[in-house]
Formats: C-alpha cells, sequence, structure tokens
C-alpha cells in the first residue's frame, strides 16, 4: 500500500510540475478582452459612468522613445482593480522604436459608488506634468 502511496505522490507531483508551471496568469494577457468602456485623451476631466464588474480601458497617447511615461496615481482599490497596461505601437514596424502609439491601461470596476482615476505624465525634461482623470460612477 505505502509503495502504490507513494507511486501516486510521485505521479501527481510530476503531472503538477509538468502542467502547472506556466500558470495561466503568466501566459494570459488580461487586456485580451473586450472592454465595455474605452476612454481616450478627449475624455480627460469628464464624468463617465460604467457598471460594475465591467472591464474599461484609457488609452493614452505616448511616445516612449521620449522618455515621457503615463503613470497611474493612487485610487481606490475598493472600486477598482488595475488588470495591467500595454503599449500599442502606431508603426506597423515592429523595429521602430521611436513610435508613438498608446499606453492602454486596463481596470475592472469592483462595485457601486463614485471614485477618481487619475494619470500623471511623468519623465526628463517634463517640468509642469501634464494630467489626465476621470471621476467615474459604477452603477
Amino acid at each position: 500500500m505505502k509503495k502504490y502511496f507513494f507511486t501516486m505522490l510521485l505521479f501527481v507531483g510530476f503531472a503538477f510540475f509538468t502542467f502547472g508551471c506556466a500558470s495561466s496568469a503568466e501566459t494570459e494577457d488580461p487586456l485580451n478582452v473586450t472592454p465595455a468602456h474605452v476612454f481616450y485623451d478627449s475624455h480627460n476631466g469628464q464624468e463617465v459612468s460604467v457598471n460594475a464588474g465591467d472591464i474599461f480601458f484609457v488609452k493614452l497617447k505616448e511616445t516612449p522613445s521620449s522618455g515621457c511615461r503615463w503613470k497611474v496615481e493612487p485610487y481606490d482599490f475598493n472600486y477598482l482593480l488595475y488588470k495591467g497596461k500595454k503599449f500599442q505601437s502606431d508603426s506597423d514596424d515592429p523595429e521602430d522604436v521611436a513610435a508613438s502609439g498608446v499606453q492602454i491601461f486596463g481596470f475592472e470596476a469592483r462595485r457601486k459608488g463614485t471614485t477618481e482615476l487619475k494619470f500623471t505624465q511623468v519623465g526628463p525634461g517634463i517640468e509642469n506634468n501634464a494630467e489626465y482623470s476621470l471621476k467615474i460612477t459604477i452603477n
């Protein structure tokens, strides 16, 4: 009986190691979803509404080669869950490191209420940081 138990334990451990090393969190792109809402530069300073459970994106213009980046400012985690970010280049050439594009930030609305989401553009040579904000009502 001990031999059977040891063999099964070894088999389960091997299967877990072989198939469990790459978890879905490591291989799955959290922004590879269709968002319920997308907010752009033109929504800066506006009040917007989303539903609890909605995934939404904020797309802000960015040129990474300039050294300037958008930074998410602290926000209320009770209302929003950060899903991640990715850069989408305007160039079709993957070797074009100077290309501009949009930085896509993904969030999930967690529960009913009102909160604010702010971004600041940071980088070398920026004296007056650009800011972006949304007042979000979650239904």
